[in-house]
């Protein structure tokens, strides 16, 4: 999915905070291209988690937080 998001120019929507250099209405279709990949690649019962998150920092953060794999694989 962060490969998607990449390949689409899309990754520095998933910064917490919008570069300075960029105007607000850059960072809002930046968002929402990288909210919409991101949900066109998950399931419909992933998307139901996402519902009212609004950044695209947001929406990878509870991903992140939902599937990470945090114990080592041995």
């Amino acid at each position: 999915m962060l490969d998607i998001v990449f390949l689409k120019d899309c990754e520095g929507a998933l910064l917490e905070v919008k570069p300075e250099d960029m105007l607000d209405v850059a960072w809002m279709k930046l968002n929402k291209k990288a909210i919409t990949y991101i949900k066109m690649v998950v399931s419909d019962e992933i998307l139901v988690d996402l519902k009212g998150l609004t950044t695209a920092f947001d929406v990878w953060e509870k991903l992140r937080a939902t599937y990470e794999i945090t114990t080592p694989i041995n």
